[in-house]
């Protein structure tokens, strides 16, 4: 398809150069308030990408959650097992990815940030699944809402810039064809990740097994609790004096010289939190930066001479 010139944005006509960057960072500050992963340099693209991955990770969520219950599954979880039981062929997997997509209403987004931002925190909206359908489809609406104004944000900055603002044919021309363009394939993408879940023994293990410690109350941390760091409910902190027992699988690791511990399962799930995400990648973000550089290199010329000085009192000594 040969690319075509378009003109500057109706809503971005004439913004000089730095008004259309600081509108741009703007808008990508927004959608990093609720996926702290994307990058601070990141696209439109990219922000279409994490509304992607969130819808997919919702419709996960979801089976676990619901789906395992309502699909019959064969008493073993081969890969042998699986194909001859051929899920995805079952009129109940279909009835359950259908009533799945049919909740992911996407449409042009009028949440602002704080409210995108409660939504996600919202306990009515997560459970220690994880974000209900309904409620991540309007996250990713606000998503994909961001990423139609910041690829606007984009051209206007090119055109500032006086570079060419050529894109292919079929390119969306409004906030709506562009919406309902990215919805048609999440939903896809959302039934072929289901799909995918029923015919890979692994994920199919792991949802399941998520459900029946959920459901039986041993694995399930309070959001707040996982926004805020803190263990959820049935999980003992790192201090508890029952912390240091083991279960029955060993799966707790030592913490520190007072012989504190920490379960291995509670730090993946701090890991793979909101909160958790957020915390590394602003980790990763002050390494990067400037200051953080100056701090990991001032850290390391500290400990060189203090090296040093220590090599210098043994040889006296």
């Amino acid at each position: 398809m040969s690319p075509r010139r378009l003109p500057l944005p109706r809503t971005l006509p004439s913004l000089p150069l730095g008004a259309a960057a600081r509108e741009r960072s703007r808008l990508l500050a927004e959608a990093r308030a609720i996926d702290p992963d994307l990058p601070r340099s990141a696209d439109a693209a990219a922000v279409v990408r994490s509304a992607r991955r969130l819808a997919r990770r919702a419709a996960q969520d979801e089976y676990a959650r619901d789906g395992v219950r309502h699909v019959t599954l064969p008493p073993d979880f081969g890969r042998a097992e699986l194909r001859r039981a051929d899920i995805p062929g079952d009129a109940e997997f279909q009835l359950f990815t259908q009533d799945v997509i049919g909740a992911l209403d996407i449409a042009p987004s009028t949440l602002e940030v704080d409210d995108a931002r409660a939504l996600l925190r919202s306990a009515t909206a997560r459970d220690g699944y994880g974000l209900g359908p309904e409620a991540a489809a309007d996250l990713v609406s606000y998503l994909l809402s961001r990423a139609w104004a910041l690829q606007e944000a984009e051209l206007a900055e090119r055109g500032a810039r006086g570079e060419a603002t050529l894109l292919p044919e079929g390119t969306p021309r409004s906030e709506e064809e562009f919406v309902a363009q990215e919805a048609a394939t999440i939903r896809e993408e959302v039934r072929e990740a289901l799909v995918r879940l029923v015919r890979t023994p692994l994920e199919l293990q792991i949802a399941r097994r998520r459900h029946e410690e959920i459901e039986a109350g041993r694995n399930d941390p309070a959001p707040a609790a996982e926004r805020e760091g803190r263990p959820g409910r049935g999980e003992p902190s790192g201090s508890s004096p029952s912390a240091g027992a083991a279960g029955e699988d060993g799966g707790r690791a030592s913490a520190g010289a007072q012989g504190a511990t920490v379960p291995l399962d509670a730090a993946w799930r701090f890991a793979s939190s909101e909160t958790g995400r957020r915390a590394f990648g602003a980790a990763n973000d002050f390494y990067r930066s400037e200051a953080g550089q100056k701090v990991f290199h001032a850290a390391k010329d500290g400990a060189g001479k203090l090296r040093k000085a220590y090599d210098r009192r043994g040889d006296r000594s």
